[in-house]
């Protein structure tokens, strides 16, 4: 309940505040954002839902799969860090923030699920709540002092940093860099057709974005 009041405040504030054409541009910096997560992301946290019961130490199991993790967001960082070169005039600013973000949304979705396996319900809906919080009334204080582009970008990734500092207490995680090239076979042969399905959701859900007037995203997203 409290996550659909949040996002309620986070919708009436923004059609009455926010310029339309900052909040399109906001809107696409999140859409792609979520078209990387599904690219990168969703063989691995499949593949850890799908072996989490069979393995005989969950400590490592899991710590074999935030090590994943760290691995794709280094790949990910040079993916930024070569859209800034052939794109120079776009705010590196903003690129940098993006990535970050998209750091963020990655453990942190990571960790829910790890939550879920657990069966830690109680905690797994704290943080559903927290996560409500910051998503959505974080990028609206920054917004309410600055009112730019940046100020939203700085209020979601400052959520989401907040969202995985709180969750990343309630996971227990003592191993880095532990990883299996075999597992990761295992892993992937498993796990490559959710990929293709996966991204044909996005595409469903989210593609249309790119080609509505920046102007409309606004209205568009609010009809949604």
């Amino acid at each position: 309940m409290l996550p659909i009041i949040f996002q309620l405040l986070y919708v009436r504030y923004v059609s009455y505040n926010v310029e339309k054409a900052i909040f399109g541009q906001f809107i696409l910096i999140l859409t792609t954002a979520n078209l990387i997560s599904q690219l990168f992301f969703t063989m691995p946290n499949q593949s850890l839902q799908r072996f989490f019961n069979e393995s005989q130490n969950n400590e490592l199991f899991t710590s074999e799969f935030v090590s994943i993790n760290f691995i794709l967001n280094t790949v990910i960082l040079c993916v930024f860090i070569s859209y800034s070169y052939m794109k120079p005039d776009y705010s590196k600013t903003i690129l940098s923030l993006s990535f970050l973000y998209v750091v963020f949304l990655s453990f942190f979705n990571m960790f829910k699920t790890i939550l879920l396996l657990q069966l830690e319900r109680k905690c797994l809906l704290f943080n559903t709540v927290i996560e409500a919080i910051t998503k959505y009334i974080y990028p609206i204080l920054f917004y309410l002092y600055y009112k730019s582009l940046l100020s939203l970008v700085i209020g979601i990734v400052i959520g989401y940093l907040l969202n995985f500092l709180i969750i990343a207490t309630s996971v227990n995680i003592k191993y880095l860099f532990l990883f299996s090239f075999q597992n990761i076979k295992k892993y992937i042969k498993f796990s490559y057709p959710m990929l293709l399905t996966a991204l044909a959701s996005w595409s469903i859900s989210f593609s249309d974005r790119y080609f509505i007037n920046i102007n409309l995203k606004l209205i568009y997203e609010i009809a949604r």
